[in-house]
């Protein structure tokens, strides 16, 4: 038996301001130091367009079967018109100039598996809920044209700190790129004076500060008043860095230096030990970037997100002069079940597009209890 059976599709297309700090679509400052007028070496370039996301939707709801629930989203968004700085020769009198290229494709499904039921007295309800985003850089900068210059850009790849952005990737990849320096061996190069040392090489990729999937499991039962209620979410894939544990170990005042220290030497894998102060002062190195490498753990991660218990009191015992009477106690983030970073993989330290992923001294979870009352007359 079928209660409802609805089809759903949607286009949307939405604009945002250029997200570069300190500019101001329209205007050309020079910058005055001292009295004295620095001039603007960046082209002038005003006609700046909108950054525009085209998102197609469709989706499916069902009920039915007795108190079976079923519904499914598919997407897709594109976005446009982000803003580069392309580098210019010398002969051209500036040093760059902005363009609005590019094409960021996501694409994601979402979906939910619900039943409730009533059995005598008891009422109770469950829901199962996926969902998974697939973001890929589908267009950077090939062979821009500048609308007042006879110059032609290409921008194949941008690094910013440990993300590249290239065809291919998304905006979530995080790369290393500094190393201990190895022999032809592919050990850790020790010279005669026993002094290791650190090299730059080529970007390796690490993996992604995005889930590969999420899932959550609710449910909730009551019987006589009585109410209970349970949240499981869980994130699946993706990786997270954190600059504290290297800044930490850089300044020997983490756990793990201590441990390198009463074992007499940080272990080099197959080479024995080293100077635990002189690794971690090298791995650690205040958290740079490129170093990340070292500092890279598993995202996954399984919770007891909330969990509810409530009464509503019959109306009987008021005798008329109150019509309703509940209470609920509820605590969030109750239990960590499986974690293997060391800070909460779901914090994050910016609502901006990167640094998601890496802690950077951030405050710790918390974990909160609550009460509420409801009254009615």
């Amino acid at each position: 038996m079928v209660d409802l059976l609805k089809l759903r599709a949607s286009y949307t297309q939405v604009g945002a301001p250029v997200s570069r700090i300190g500019m101001t679509p329209g205007t050309y400052t020079d910058k005055i130091v001292g009295g004295v007028i620095i001039p603007n070496t960046l082209y002038p370039y005003t006609d700046f367009k909108a950054e525009r996301t085209k998102s197609y939707e469709f989706g499916l709801s069902f009920k039915g079967l007795k108190g079976l629930s079923f519904d499914l989203t598919l997407y897709k968004s594109n976005t446009y018109n982000q803003t580069f700085l392309g580098t210019m020769p010398e002969s051209s009198g500036y040093t760059g100039a902005y363009l609005q290229a590019g094409n960021v494709q996501n694409t994601g499904i979402e979906a939910s598996l619900g039943y409730g039921h009533k059995v005598g007295e008891v009422d109770f309800s469950t829901n199962l809920v996926f969902s998974r985003n697939r973001n890929e850089i589908k267009e950077m900068v090939k062979d821009y044209k500048h609308p007042d210059l006879n110059y032609t850009f290409d921008i194949p790849e941008v690094s910013k700190g440990s993300t590249i952005l290239k065809v291919g990737g998304s905006i979530n990849d995080v790369y290393a790129s500094k190393f201990f320096k190895k022999d032809g061996n592919g050990y850790v190069y020790v010279p005669e004076t026993g002094e290791v040392n650190m090299e730059v090489g080529k970007p390796v990729f690490l993996g992604r500060t995005t889930p590969d999937f999420n899932m959550g499991w609710n449910g909730s039962v009551s019987w006589r008043g009585l109410n209970f209620g349970f949240t499981f979410n869980g994130r699946f894939g993706g990786i997270v860095t954190s600059s504290t544990q290297a800044i930490m170990d850089s300044f020997g005042v983490s756990e793990a230096s201590a441990i390198a220290r009463d074992n007499g030497g940080a272990l080099l894998p197959n080479q024995g030990l080293y100077d635990a102060q002189k690794y971690y002062e090298m791995v650690g190195a205040s958290g740079e970037s490129e170093l990340m490498g070292y500092y890279t753990y598993s995202a996954t991660n399984i919770r007891l997100q909330q969990l509810s218990l409530g009464y509503r009191f019959p109306a009987k015992w008021f005798k008329g002069y109150i019509r309703g009477l509940s209470l609920t106690l509820i605590g969030n983030n109750l239990w960590m079940i499986y974690n293997k970073a060391p800070h909460d993989p779901e914090l994050t330290p910016t609502t901006g597009t990167y640094g998601v992923g890496n802690d950077y001294f951030m405050q710790p979870s918390l974990r909160s209890f609550g009460a509420s009352i409801k009254l009615s007359f």
